[in-house]
């Protein structure tokens, strides 16, 4: 009952979806380490945003990007993944056909009250061909030129799978790269 009690909140929902889908069993571990520091901090938890009624979007890396990368949930602090996990959540759904060139989506990454977070849509595949996923590429700080191809290397993943999963909050698309 008890176990019950936790999971029915977080079914249907984003939380669901990342935290209990064996595809993303180690981004739920850096999740569960970003929310003790925020519980510590007097932070919103990344659970409370993504199992609450705000709709919302996730660009999700799976265990394989995590593997692939060599991370761990002790690669970061909880600090750390506060803030790599919430510029990874955008606070509002963003459908795949709004991925497009040169769009830029505000994230729930914030500090001292301050909207730090973008993520900006390069969608080219003339320009820079698609390497893990669709040709849809995201910057999530703004150090990407298309003018200067060796910026290109700055760009910082591609939606691999847009859409992967719709729930009753909002959606999440598989990034990879």
């Amino acid at each position: 009952q008890t176990v019950g009690a936790q999971l029915t909140p977080i079914l249907g929902t984003n939380a669901g979806t990342l935290l209990l889908g064996a595809d993303f069993s180690l981004l739920a571990q850096a999740i569960f380490k970003a929310d003790t520091f925020a519980a510590q901090n007097s932070l919103p938890t990344l659970v409370s945003i993504l199992s609450g009624n705000t709709t919302h979007t996730v660009f999700s890396p799976t265990n394989g990007t995590f593997q692939a990368g060599g991370l761990t949930a002790a690669t970061f602090t909880g600090q750390q993944w506060y803030g790599i996990i919430s510029n990874h959540i955008v606070l509002a759904e963003v459908l795949d056909t709004e991925l497009t060139h040169n769009e830029s989506f505000t994230t729930a990454f914030t500090a001292d009250g301050v909207n730090y977070g973008k993520i900006l849509v390069f969608k080219n595949t003339d320009i820079i061909p698609a390497k893990n996923g669709v040709g849809i590429y995201l910057d999530g700080n703004g150090d990407v030129d298309l003018q200067n191809p060796a910026t290109y290397e700055n760009l910082d993943a591609e939606v691999a799978l847009p859409n992967a999963v719709v729930n009753a909050n909002g959606r999440v698309h598989v990034i990879a790269g």
